[in-house]
């Protein structure tokens, strides 16, 4: 059972996830009933030739604080589990197909947190287990109906199982009002595939390591709600979001590849992770998304091509957020961000850091602040954007030893107010810098610029060379007709 701290953590975060897919979800996910997967599909590396254990119709359920369901009776009576809980014998639970027959379907999930039901279940538990090469599908309509849910274990094993169309595809849950001594769940998820389930992995829980995963064409590709997890090498394809943290806190998101999913990855309410080494590329929407979210180390991620930014952090008012949000003391250092609308946009924050960034062929702004004010933007290289920097209604932020070459706008203040703009080189852009409307206050000192001038004589050499086009164009025309008329 839940402690109603935790249910209602659970329940937030349900609902929340819900409001987004419900207002955001592309006709693409439509998920439908997949045929299972079984060894026979050689093309398959996560399945192994072996004997199979068909139990569609039926689940497995394990509570080891119960003796009628716990580990040693259920090793005992099944084919399909082995072993004694140790780690150098753990439990195994392999090469079991369960197809539950009842495929999520995003518009008739029902939530219902007590009366749920899974194909494998597992709770209580601190022996050492491995669940492997299992394939699992179509758990069921409500809401935590899952294809593998783990709640309070520890030292567990998901590894080269293929779990799909479920509402979870694989869920930890903890729960803080459980007998179970140590709170660190210690599990260990790789090598699965998860697709077309609403969620492919969700963790509720602490020191998890999530790896080397194929998570494709859910909904939400990873749910992190939990503390000091490891989320790395991962692939992450197709889904609306592909990481979504929601209250996470010191979490270690690396190495992944989020690719053409609507958002790659987006916190909110997400406080001191790092989000490092990452590659989010050609998303629909945001690259990286932070949303009322602290203390955050964004490093050396590559997020090009993304439609609309490359990182975006945003705060502001939110009828269902409750008074003011703001995003504030983020750190976004070493990143690449190349073709996206944006490189960097911060709306409505404080405090945040922009450094040593790489940000250049961006369409509108390669660092664009609106509303946002204390904002050190330090030794970036911004080359190629309309705008290279653009500040609307931002104020006391320090703009010091960038290079911003060959953008329209080097340097853009809208309504902006006592910032230091300082020891930047500004060449080839068509205007350094400008102020636009009412800007007060503003400091210059030491910028090296070099500004593009289109000359008079320019226009005379652009007007004689589109002439004398157009004569060329007008002589084929004439000598054209002049042969017609021969003939």
């Amino acid at each position: 059972m839940f402690s109603s701290f935790k249910k209602k953590k659970v329940l937030f975060c349900i609902l929340m996830l819900l409001l987004t897919v419900y207002i955001f979800i592309p006709s693409k996910f439509d998920i439908t009933d997949n045929n299972i997967l079984i060894n026979k599909d050689k093309e398959n590396p996560f399945l192994i030739n072996s004997v199979f254990y068909n139990l569609t119709g039926s689940s497995i359920f394990i509570d080891d604080l119960d003796p009628e369901y716990n580990w040693s009776k259920t090793a005992a009576e099944n084919d399909w589990c082995s072993g004694t809980g140790t780690w150098n014998d753990p439990y195994i639970i392999e090469n079991v197909i369960i197809d539950a027959k009842n495929p999520f379907n995003i518009e008739t999930v029902i939530i219902d947190l007590e009366n749920s039901t899974s194909c494998i279940t597992i709770q209580n538990s601190n022996v050492n287990f491995i669940i492997r090469n299992c394939t699992i599908c179509n758990s069921g309509a409500r809401f935590l109906d899952s294809g593998i849910k783990l709640i309070n274990v520890n030292n567990s094993r998901l590894i080269n199982n293929n779990c799909s169309s479920n509402t979870y595809g694989m869920i930890l849950i903890l729960d803080y009002n459980n007998s179970i001594s140590n709170y660190n769940s210690n599990n260990t998820i790789s090598y699965n595939i998860l697709q077309n389930n609403y969620a492919g992995v969700a963790s509720y829980s602490n020191n998890n390591t999530i790896s080397n995963n194929i998570i494709t064409s859910n909904l939400i590709g990873l749910v992190e709600s939990g503390m000091n997890d490891i989320i790395s090498l991962n692939l992450l394809d197709n889904n609306y979001a592909g990481i979504f943290l929601f209250d996470g806190y010191k979490n270690k998101i690396s190495k992944n590849n989020l690719t053409h999913n609507i958002e790659g990855l987006r916190l909110l309410y997400s406080n001191n992770n790092s989000i490092i080494e990452n590659s989010i590329n050609n998303n629909e929407e945001n690259g990286i998304f932070l949303q009322t979210s602290h203390y955050n180390n964004i490093s050396k991620n590559e997020c090009n091509s993304n439609r609309n930014n490359g990182i975006h952090l945003q705060g502001g008012f939110y009828p269902y957020m409750g008074p003011y949000q703001s995003c504030d003391y983020n750190w976004i250092s070493e990143n690449n961000l190349y073709n996206n609308s944006c490189g960097i946009l911060l709306n409505y924050t404080k405090f945040n850091h922009i450094i040593n960034n790489i940000i250049n062929y961006n369409e509108f702004s390669g660092i664009e602040l609106n509303n946002s004010d204390n904002i050190d933007i330090l030794n970036n290289k911004i080359d190629g954007n309309y705008y290279g920097i653009n500040m609307k209604e931002s104020n006391w932020n320090d703009i010091i030893q960038n290079t911003i070459n060959n953008n329209y706008y080097g340097i853009s203040l809208t309504s902006s107010h006592l910032n230091s703009i300082i020891g930047n080189v500004l060449h080839y852009n068509r205007i350094c810098y400008i102020e636009n409307d009412y800007c007060s206050g503003n400091r210059y000192e030491d910028n090296d610029c070099i500004e593009i001038k289109i000359n008079e004589i320019n226009w005379v050499l652009i007007f004689i060379i589109i002439s004398l086009i157009g004569l060329v164009v007008l002589l084929f025309v004439l000598l054209g007709r002049k042969r017609t008329t021969i003939d």
